[in-house]
């Protein structure tokens, strides 16, 4: 057995894509991006980046969105065939997840803005991705 057999790639792009959309958006001056700089210790000076260093940006966040969700793509098979209910795989991947962006609030000494900014989104894409992967039309 592959173990990535039962895995829609297309779902997975599809998902990562649109993670990689609404980060774009959640980490705007629209939402929460300057929140975020003042929580990170960034001003506008420092994110001055030419337009190669961006693409390479986003070219490295999207992979790393595409390797994300074909895990978690993995673990909602898993789930089904162990009747472990979506929301519950959901909950627990991202209170996982999450419990990692605590580290800089404990150890760099962060605010706890940083913690809540990274967790919602992470959050989000979490039960997003889910609802778009397990629910694809196969």
């Amino acid at each position: 057995m592959l173990i990535f057999e039962n895995v829609n790639e297309l779902s997975v792009l599809v998902t990562a894509l649109l993670a990689a959309a609404v980060g774009s958006i959640w980490y705007s001056p629209v939402l929460f991006g300057m929140p975020w700089m003042r929580a990170a210790g960034l001003t506008i000076a420092d994110e001055d980046v030419s337009k190669r260093q961006l693409l390479g940006s986003v070219v490295k966040g999207v992979l790393s969105q595409i390797v994300f969700f074909f895990i978690l793509a993995q673990l909602i098979f898993m789930s089904q065939t162990a009747t472990l209910p979506l929301s519950t795989l959901g909950i627990f991947v991202a209170i996982l997840m999450s419990t990692q962006y605590l580290s800089p609030v404990i150890w760099e000494k962060r605010p706890l803005a940083y913690f809540l900014i990274h967790a919602g989104y992470t959050m989000l894409g979490i039960f997003g991705g889910i609802g778009v992967i397990a629910y694809w039309p196969w």
